[in-house]
């Protein structure tokens, strides 16, 4: 996996850490010092205090799923990725119904242990446990545009797409942080995808969109590569002047 993608899917990942610690937080309303040092640190990319903040509430609570989940996420940041991973098998081990989990595995799989298998399976069982879980369908729909799924990515993008057009959920309720930099991506990646299926005029609406979202391609995030701001003018410029 290339620099770029990693830059790529950064806010991504907030977005995982945002959902893994609200969970949490609304499973466990009594929550000791160690847990809101853990996440602070988390959030300010002190991945090692974090871990280290983990391992002590562990210590104390060796049967919380969560915690092992949240350990595997400052893991997977500081990319100990095979420790991350078995975090959250742990994690499944001792609850197996929380679709983030499944989620979080996933993403790990996919992106840096390039087991696509394991990932769409994950993804699937997450999606199972919880259809509102948007952030799996955008994992899973990145997986099939990855894969050269191109139709199926399209119906996964289009679900987080079709919430958050028509503003049918409340997102803080949701534990999601989403800017608009974050949904920029996903049109922008929904257009790759029509793309890649002769849909120019289609694909030229979202990536219009993913412009207007402020979104910034690196041309690292499809196979092949694709640049929003060259694709856009060579595609979708002529016919905004009609």
């Amino acid at each position: 996996m290339t620099v770029n993608q990693k830059v790529n899917i950064l806010l991504i990942l907030l977005l995982i850490v945002v959902a893994s610690f609200m969970y949490w937080l609304l499973s466990n309303p009594v929550a000791d010092d160690y847990n809101f040092s853990a996440y602070d640190n988390l959030k300010n990319r002190e991945y090692t205090k974090s871990i280290e903040d983990y391992d002590k509430a562990i210590e104390l609570d060796s049967t919380d799923a969560e915690l092992y989940n949240m350990r595997g996420v400052a893991k997977n940041e500081f990319f100990m990725f095979d420790e991350a991973l078995a975090d959250y098998d742990k994690a499944i081990e001792l609850d197996s119904n929380v679709a983030v989990y499944y989620m979080n595995r996933g993403y790990l799989k996919l992106w840096h242990v390039g087991d696509t298998l394991g990932a769409l399976e994950d993804f699937n069982i997450s999606h199972s446990l919880d259809s509102l879980l948007l952030l799996t369908y955008f994992t899973r729909g990145t997986l099939f545009l990855e894969t050269k799924k191109y139709s199926k990515a399209i119906d996964d993008l289009s679900v987080f797409i079709k919430y958050y057009e028509e503003n049918n959920i409340d997102w803080s309720e949701s534990h999601y942080e989403v800017t608009d930099e974050n949904i920029g991506m996903v049109y922008f990646l929904r257009g790759n995808a029509k793309y890649f299926t002769n849909q120019i005029e289609a694909a030229c609406e979202d990536w219009k969109i993913a412009i207007s979202l402020g979104y910034k391609s690196t041309g690292q995030e499809t196979s092949p590569p694709i640049l929003l701001d060259v694709v856009f003018d060579r595609y979708c410029q002529k016919e905004i002047r009609n």
